[in-house]
């Protein structure tokens, strides 16, 4: 897997986070999908969800992906349907990226990210998820190296990145060091702007 350095600071159980949705706002096509997806007795996933009859437009895509943050392997399953017949957006790429990640299924979530690659859907946004995912699990050196792998992976280090680094970084607590080592080592290839000044300040 790629970013695999050792951290020693790392949290030993998984974060508990909402879903991204709110249950009662999404369109009734999405509710019956995810409905589908979740159901203990769905032994056949694809069927089950073909025989709607519900053409999985962008929206719904994205609906039924951020209502999935509890349930990856449901996510994996429709994500999975979806695409033998659809092409599918880098919005709902990245939202795959975000969702494995932070249900640590850091395996898949480097998947995704090289097929982004490519099917030229790779964006900076994608990286960020992939930092706070890391973060989010005390993480720390694997966010980095996520950092300097990305030119490898065709898209360009710059201020902007580092700073939402630094951000996914001081999000969790205590690790005003780890932001400053990293911080020092960039400086002189990615000069800082005022938004980095900032965020070192609020840390």
């Amino acid at each position: 897997m790629e970013a695999a350095a050792v951290n020693t600071n790392r949290k030993t159980s998984k974060p508990q986070f909402e879903s991204n949705f709110d249950f009662q706002d999404i369109s009734p096509s999405a509710r019956l999908l995810f409905e589908i997806i979740t159901r203990p007795s769905s032994h056949d996933i694809e069927s089950a969800l073909s025989s709607t009859r519900i053409p999985p437009t962008h929206d719904i895509v994205h609906e039924v992906l951020k209502l999935c943050y509890e349930n990856a392997t449901f996510a994996i399953a429709f994500f999975c349907w979806v695409g033998r017949t659809h092409k599918l957006t880098s919005y709902a790429w990245n939202l795959m990226v975000d969702l494995l990640g932070k249900n640590w299924m850091y395996e898949p979530m480097w998947d995704a990210v090289r097929t982004m690659k490519q099917e030229d859907m790779l964006l900076m946004a994608t990286f960020v998820y992939v930092f706070g995912s890391y973060c989010m699990a005390g993480k720390f050196n694997e966010a980095i190296m996520s950092f300097y792998v990305m030119e490898k992976y065709g898209v360009q280090q710059d201020v902007v990145v580092v700073n939402s680094l630094l951000t996914a970084i001081y999000q969790e607590e205590n690790q005003t060091t780890k932001a400053m080592e990293f911080f020092d080592k960039i400086k002189l290839k990615i000069p800082p702007n005022a938004d980095t000044y900032a965020i070192l300040l609020e840390g």
